[in-house]
């Protein structure tokens, strides 16, 4: 229980074996952010005492290791000197700091031990070389500076920290998150994290007339990105898995604010590579982005999340924790892990084919196209990958069916091709039924699955040639590691996975996904190159597809 620490303090404990356990204690925030919160609004300066015994042990604890470390070269203590923790840990030093003086609990002895320890750390997140740019840690950073310079601006001149640190959390504001407030390091639970951060931030720079018009200028995009992050609220009320976020409640939409009910419909923001269906009963979402930020991207280029019929049907594997070594972690950064395309993407990520692949893998991926009617919704997707790209057309009709068009384009003509899969990951409750009779009245489709909970059923269904085409299932495989998804940090729950492979690559590799209790009356012909004629419960839709457009040719009604 880190409320109850008193000095001194093992600083270095890691009793879980756990990372970000160890991230979290040198960031300060599970030991100070309860007892500041009390002192500034009880002005209790008892738990101020407290707070103080603790920080200056901390900060005797850093002095007694020796120089603070340049963020490139580590010492064995990796975490003393972590950009997100040494960025999230300084605006506490310098409150308590402000708060000892004010309340003249602090000897001179303590406050030249805190303020050589802010010196310190304000040198550090200057040096140009320990910061993170065009992602949120660099944010954190510069936003630990920034409150460090704006709040002892009465104490020392940090006119020069405050114009730096501005000025640099302002350029990798704009390099992640774009002008329509959509946070582009692949996370929904990110994306509300640099939010906060941003809000934050802003209100700092608000009171400093040297940035106060930069401080606007971010209270804006904080703004919109308030009012996007309600399109990541699915009916359950819980934030999609895409990227690295764990299955956490969407606390930053209240259901039925103003700002959920106007995240109803369906939008697409093409160039950051994200399109959404959300209404009260049903959730779909596509990403297909990559903007050279790596941090919390997976190599799930086209992948998608559905809600529909009051449960989670196609979901995503997560987080797991930042884990490297751990098999868990290799799985869920992979792309065995996500609903793609199995072809030009490693499925594995570890060691250095991890950063290899980041290094090469094309930058820029974005929804081409989309379309709509009276009952469907058309996105079509580019993932570009190392030597070929994949355009994916997701047709989705809410409350019946998702249908997932894939089609290949080498880059040469010479490349050799061995086949394409296709993986679609459902809802730990969605569970292998045993094989029905399909209607003797009903084309049986060349592959299928039927997965159900007792209250609902979904049918995959495969709907290329049946010829050199095979279908898997997996559950909670260990080796190699199948079948899970990762609700919280270190938590795996079994899965189950349905993978269609077809040898051939030079035609649209179709499947599709239908929520019913009997079996689907589906199909699909291509009358023609660049023609799709999809039928659903006795219904025709024609489709036109082009490399990068996609149109509704009818409207079944």
């Amino acid at each position: 229980d880190v409320g109850s620490l008193v000095p001194p303090v093992e600083w270095e404990m890691d009793p879980f074996e756990d990372r970000s356990w160890v991230f979290r204690m040198f960031s300060l925030f599970p030991v100070m952010h309860d007892l500041v919160l009390r002192v500034d609004e009880q002005g209790d300066q008892e738990v101020l005492r407290q707070a103080l015994d603790l920080a200056l042990d901390f900060v005797s604890y850093l002095r007694r290791r020796g120089p603070a470390t340049p963020r490139k070269k580590p010492a064995d203590c990796s975490m003393c000197w972590y950009d997100m923790a040494v960025g999230l840990r300084t605006p506490y030093l310098a409150y308590l700091l402000l708060a000892g003086e004010f309340y003249g609990v602090t000897p001179p002895a303590e406050r030249t031990e805190l303020l050589c320890s802010l010196a310190t750390h304000a040198e550090w997140l200057l040096t140009d070389s320990n910061h993170v740019n065009g992602q949120n840690h660099g944010l954190f950073e510069d936003a630990g500076l920034l409150a460090l310079a704006v709040s002892l601006r009465n104490v020392v001149n940090t006119t020069a920290l405050v114009s730096r640190a501005a000025f640099r959390f302002m350029k990798d504001t704009r390099m992640t998150v774009s002008v329509r407030g959509v946070h582009l390091e692949h996370s929904p639970e990110y994306h509300a994290l640099v939010m906060e951060l941003l809000e934050a931030t802003s209100g700092i720079m608000l009171s400093h007339p040297l940035v106060r018009t930069s401080g606007g200028h971010l209270a804006s995009v904080a703004v919109e990105m308030r009012r996007h992050v309600c399109w990541y609220r699915m009916p359950d009320g819980l934030v999609p898995q895409i990227g690295d976020t764990d299955l956490v409640e969407n606390s930053w939409c209240p259901a039925d604010s103003l700002a959920e009910r106007l995240a109803r419909g369906f939008r697409v923001w093409y160039k950051e590579g994200l399109a959404v269906y959300r209404t009260p009963e049903s959730y779909f979402m596509v990403v297909s982005w990559y903007h050279q930020i790596w941090a919390h991207a997976h190599a799930d280029y086209g992948s998608f999340v559905w809600y529909d019929a009051g449960a989670r049907i196609v979901v995503d594997t997560g987080r797991y924790g930042y884990y490297n070594e751990e098999e868990a972690r290799v799985y869920a950064e992979g792309a065995s892990a996500h609903n793609i395309l199995l072809h030009g993407l490693p499925e594995r990520l570890a060691g250095r084919a991890r950063a290899k692949f980041w290094r090469r893998i094309p930058k820029g991926s974005w929804v081409l196209d989309s379309a709509q009617n009276s009952r469907w919704y058309a996105m079509l997707v580019s993932s570009p990958m190392i030597k070929e790209k994949n355009h994916r057309l997701l047709l989705y009709r809410p409350g019946r069916a998702v249908v997932v068009v894939d089609q290949l384009f080498l880059k040469d003509a010479k490349q050799m091709c061995k086949g394409l899969r296709q993986s679609f990951h459902f809802s730990p409750a969605l569970r292998s039924q045993p094989p029905v009779g399909w209607p003797s009245h009903l084309p049986v489709p060349p592959r299928y699955a039927a997965l159900g909970d007792g209250n609902r059923t979904v049918w995959a269904v495969h709907l290329s040639p049946a010829a050199g085409s095979t279908m898997a299932l997996f559950r909670g495989q260990q080796k190699p590691m199948e079948g899970f998804t990762s609700p919280a940090n270190r938590v795996v729950v079994p899965n189950t996975v349905v993978r269609f492979h077809t040898r051939v690559c030079d035609k649209p590799v179709v499947t599709a996904l239908v929520v019913g209790s009997d079996p689907p009356d589906v199909g699909l012909a291509v009358p023609y190159p660049g023609k799709l004629s999809l039928r659903l419960d006795g219904e025709e839709l024609l489709v036109t597809l082009q490399y990068d457009s996609v149109t509704f040719d009818n409207h079944p009604v």
